[in-house]
């Protein structure tokens, strides 16, 4: 169901009480759509549709990555020092 941003605040907790029964619901501000749906949904789509990696990334570049930035194999430096105040 797709429901006002206005009358969706006044009957919060019927629109929660429809995401939970009924699936999730679209919620329309500005000619911009939302939706609400339960945690547990949201889960339950995610596994469907996301591959399960075969091993984690252990930083961003690897996240960020993929395989067209295998030409690329170096490794950056981490300072072991404290972090400094700097002055503006």
């Amino acid at each position: 169901m797709t429901w006002a941003v206005a009358e969706a605040k006044a009957k919060l907790s019927e629109v929660l009480d429809r995401a939970e029964t009924s699936g999730p619901q679209v919620l329309t501000r500005r000619k911009c759509e939302f939706v609400v749906m339960t945690r547990a949904e949201l889960d339950r789509r995610c596994a469907a549709n996301t591959p399960v990696s075969p091993k984690p990334f252990v930083s961003a570049w690897d996240a960020l990555g993929g395989p067209e930035l295998a030409q690329f194999d170096f490794e950056i430096p981490r300072t072991k020092s404290k972090a400094r105040w700097v002055k503006f």
